[in-house]
């Protein structure tokens, strides 16, 4: 090779690598034009629509208010359920047989009693067993505008929470003497509490 064939092959190394650099980016400016006006044209094939949208989740059925609360005020947890079963047995409490049972001993003797506070108003269950509260105690809270619920229980194997609702147990806390849940609602006559008579 000549000397001039060298110097022009040194030289135009740079200028070639350029020239590529500036031929690269053109031809990709121009492969994304194409793939624009491509997919564009997809579009006007299918008539403008989009590709069909994933179904969307069923939304949550709205809260069904419970009614007036106020009407089971005075009376059993029993009395309840039997009216409004479909919303509160243990099914739609998310209860196993085994929590279904601690309820019902801890609820053997219950009075509701309308609460409020913080914005809330429940109808509350405090349940005794038949023995006495000193054995099981059960609060059952049912917020009257959205039908959500609170379970509770403090027996001999211990005190749980069957069914957490935070926004009412703030409301029990607020409302029993103790700020403890388990001393919330009304006091339920037993043989322990009731009055003498003569």
């Amino acid at each position: 090779m000549a000397d001039a064939d060298r110097k022009g092959c040194a030289g135009s190394f740079a200028g070639a690598l350029a020239r590529c650099y500036v031929g690269t980016m053109r031809w990709l400016r121009g492969s994304f034009v194409i793939m624009a006006v491509a997919a564009a044209g997809c579009d006007q094939l299918r008539g403008g629509q989009s590709a069909p949208a994933p179904p969307a989740a069923e939304a949550a059925p709205a809260p069904e208010p419970i009614g007036d609360l106020a009407e089971f005020g005075g009376r059993s947890f029993i009395e309840f359920v039997a009216a409004h079963r479909e919303r509160f047995d243990a099914d739609a409490l998310g209860l196993s047989d085994s929590d279904l049972v601690r309820l019902q001993g801890a609820m053997e003797i219950s009075t509701g009693a309308v609460q409020r506070g913080g914005g809330a108003e429940a109808l509350v269950f405090r349940g005794c067993a038949a023995s006495g509260c000193g054995d099981a105690v059960a609060v059952v809270a049912i917020d009257g505008a959205t039908g959500g619920a609170f379970v509770g229980v403090r027996d001999n194997a211990g005190e749980v929470v069957l069914a957490p609702n935070e926004r009412l147990e703030a409301l029990l806390r607020l409302n029993a003497p103790t700020r403890d849940w388990v001393d919330a609602g009304p006091a339920p006559e037993t043989s322990e509490t009731a009055p003498e008579r003569p």
